[in-house]
Formats: C-alpha cells, sequence, structure tokens
C-alpha cells in the first residue's frame, strides 16, 4: 500500500500479536496490521473486520463466569461512551462508587455488574448473558482471551498446552 503521508513509499502490512487494548492486557489478538513507510517513517496500524472484533470480546467480557475485573469494568463503561458519573445514574450509585469498582478498590455488587453487562448487551444487540451462570463467589480475575483472524473471521483460540520435552 502507498503511505498516506507521503505517498512514495510502499508500506508492507504484516501480521501482529497484541493486547487488545492497552487497558485490556489479558485480551490477545493475533491478526492486527502494522508497517512502516521506508521512505518517511509513517506507522500504519489496521484492524480487519474491527466491528466484528470488538462484539466478539465485548460478548467475551460480558459472558464470563466471574464478576467483572476493574479493568473490564472501566473498559464496558467507555464502550458505552459514558462518563463515570452517566453509568452511576444508569446504576444508581455516584460517580466515587463507580471509580472505586474501576480502581479495584470496592468490588462491584453484582447486581449492578449484572446491570452493567445487560447494558452492554442491548447497547450493541448482541446475545445477552446468562446471568444465572454468573458465579460472583469465583475470584475475580480479568478474563484472558486470544483471538485470531482466521479465513472465515475472527474466532477465540485456545493457548496451545506446554508439551514436555523428552529427556
Amino acid at each position: 500500500m502507498k503511505c498516506p503521508n507521503c505517498g512514495t513509499g510502499d508500506i508492507e502490512l504484516k501480521r501482529v500479536m497484541r493486547p487488545y487494548d492497552a487497558g485490556l492486557p489479558d485480551i490477545l489478538v493475533d491478526g492486527l496490521e502494522h508497517g512502516e513507510c521506508p521512505s518517511c517513517g509513517e506507522v500504519v496500524s489496521g484492524v480487519p473486520r474491527s466491528l466484528e472484533l470488538g462484539n466478539m470480546v465485548l460478548t467475551a467480557i460480558i459472558g464470563k463466569r466471574s464478576s467483572l475485573a476493574a479493568n473490564e469494568i472501566r473498559y464496558l463503561r467507555r464502550s458505552l461512551g459514558l462518563k463515570s458519573s452517566e453509568l452511576g445514574e444508569r446504576l444508581a450509585v455516584n460517580e466515587q462508587q463507580v471509580s472505586r469498582w474501576e480502581t479495584g478498590k470496592r468490588p462491584m455488587a453484582a447486581a449492578a455488574d449484572r446491570l452493567l453487562r445487560m447494558l452492554v448487551a442491548m447497547e450493541y444487540d448482541i446475545a445477552a448473558p446468562d446471568l444465572a451462570s454468573i458465579d460472583h463467589t469465583l475470584p475475580t480475575a480479568p478474563l484472558p482471551l486470544h483471538v485470531e483472524l482466521g479465513r472465515r473471521g475472527w474466532k477465540v483460540v485456545q493457548p496451545r498446552a506446554k508439551t514436555a520435552r523428552a529427556a
């Protein structure tokens, strides 16, 4: 592809694996595009089928079995385009409480957790999570996820198990 900055350099886009979002380091995406112009140094990045990927990540987060982690709460709020005060209004809590959840200082109440998941599902018209399967007694931890771009689109892949070497 021609460089959008100088128009002269040919940029070769390479497939790279990176975290989906700086706030979600446990969600790795293999299939992002990255390249640099050899003439001017302009960096070009791309996300193929970005809407599909975004919906897959949201579906995975709202469908996880344990309580939402602090970084996931922040990510979901931002994906809804809400300020902390606006999310607080929707969940009937104050802005300070939302901040405590997003910094991990306080766990999110089960009812608020479930309501946030439903708000995201409704906003993005994705399948509602099975609220009965959420176990708030499980340890709260960010969802580890590995997503890969295949011929038919994005798919969740299981991390490869490490094999024992023969002695």
